[in-house]
């Protein structure tokens, strides 16, 4: 149990450390080549089946994991999370098989299902023993905004490395995840013990989790998230190809030293400094738009997206999808000021990690169904448009059912 006295010590340190750990687990040098490089060892049905895996392990984690961070602290997730990054990592870099390539997808699902929710609550928390929790909001825009930019680096290295061998961007992503390990054991400290005296069973916080869908907004914004968890990686999952077949179709990727990966590394970068701009402007978005047209312009941007990018296979389309993180990535600080307040701290991390388990869940059948239809990653684009124009009606039809918010 920490005293006050070590509360307050460890508040600002956290605080302090928090943009760089967020940095340093963000910084996934694979991001910009992860499909190439399934794709240079298994079929695109494999690929999509390997994606589901991932999606459908972090389903299964969400949950469990979020109540780990509630009933045992969130430094202890934390740390679990970064070793299983690294074991991922590894198991990547050295597989071979559709086998070796589904263990390494689990324990990064692991990775992801052990930080979700429990950075956010971590950060809100230090700030709370700082009598700072009002800054939550654009705090996590700022460190959006960080997350985005070294992210989008990570990516245009990993891109470089990745021309002389595949596999090498993880190999990138394993020693920042050294860094982030070292961050968890040696600078973190749990930052309050009220979570732990107020952790209750698992039972009954599902219970008061129900109970606080009682408030529209708090419904609302849970739908918002899981069609946004969706809708953003649709043309995530395809931009790669998508960038390689332009280039295939243009004199440009005739040239000697045009290569799809660092094209698509610099690309990724390019995205994310775009998207961290955006990130960094979402209290002000907020404040200007309120909630119900952030959503609504956040969703609308993505069907727009991946429309174009189902059908035409132009300059102008790769211009647009530099745009494909921006929704998300404005939009996501908006959702976490807005719902993580509305919970009590012992409820937070348990209540985000089903948020994002159910979007995961989603897209995970998302890609389940299209691996099990004929057609080229073009015709999945359009399925997915189809798709978001039909949850995008949703939206509509539930914020106007919503009070002013």
């Amino acid at each position: 149990m920490s005293s006050p006295s070590q509360n307050l010590f460890s508040g600002p340190k956290n605080v302090r450390w928090y943009p760089v750990f967020m940095g340093l687990s963000g910084a996934f040098f694979w991001l910009a080549i992860f499909f190439l490089y399934f794709q240079s060892k298994l079929s695109l049905a494999e690929v999509l089946r390997l994606e589901a895996i991932y999606y459908f392990s972090v389903f299964l984690l969400e949950v469990p994991t979020g109540y780990f961070s509630d009933k045992f602290g969130r430094v202890k997730s934390l740390r679990l999370s970064a070793i299983l990054f690294l074991v991922s990592y590894i198991t990547f870099f050295f597989a071979d098989s559709f086998l070796s390539f589904s263990f390494a997808q689990v324990f990064l699902a692991g990775g992801i299902a052990f930080q979700s929710g429990t950075d956010t609550a971590f950060h809100y928390a230090s700030l709370q023993t700082m009598d700072d929790g009002d800054s939550y909001a654009d705090r996590e825009s700022r460190i959006g905004a960080i997350l985005n930019l070294s992210g989008g680096l990570a990516a245009f290295l990993g891109g470089i490395s990745a021309m002389f061998m595949l596999g090498s961007a993880y190999a990138l992503s394993a020693l920042a995840t050294l860094f982030s390990l070292f961050i968890t054991f040696f600078v973190f400290k749990e930052p309050s013990c009220a979570a732990s005296r107020q952790s209750l069973a698992f039972r009954p916080q599902l219970y008061e989790i129900k109970q606080a869908f009682t408030m529209p907004i708090l419904r609302f914004l849970f739908l918002t998230s899981l069609f946004m968890t969706i809708l953003v990686h649709i043309p995530y999952e395809y931009y790669q190809n998508f960038i390689r077949s332009f280039l295939n179709t243009t004199s440009i990727g005739k040239l000697s030293y045009v290569n799809p990966t660092w094209v698509n590394g610099l690309h990724a970068a390019i995205a994310m400094t775009i998207a961290g701009f955006f990130s960094g402007f979402a209290s002000k978005i907020n404040r200007y738009l309120g909630v119900k047209k952030s959503v609504l312009l956040a969703i609308a941007t993505l069907v727009i997206i991946t429309f174009f990018m189902s059908s035409f296979l132009e300059w102008w389309v790769v211009i647009l999808v530099l745009f494909r993180s921006a929704p998300y990535s404005f939009l996501s600080p908006i959702l976490n000021a807005e719902i993580v307040p509305r919970l009590e701290s012992h409820l937070q991390a348990t209540y985000l990690s089903i948020q994002s388990m159910l979007g995961r869940l989603g897209f995970g059948i998302v890609l389940l169904v299209m691996s099990f239809l004929e057609g080229t990653y073009l015709d999945y684009l359009k399925y997915g448009a189809g798709l978001g124009l039909f949850l995008f009606c949703l939206t509509l039809y539930f914020s106007m059912r919503l009070k002013e918010a």
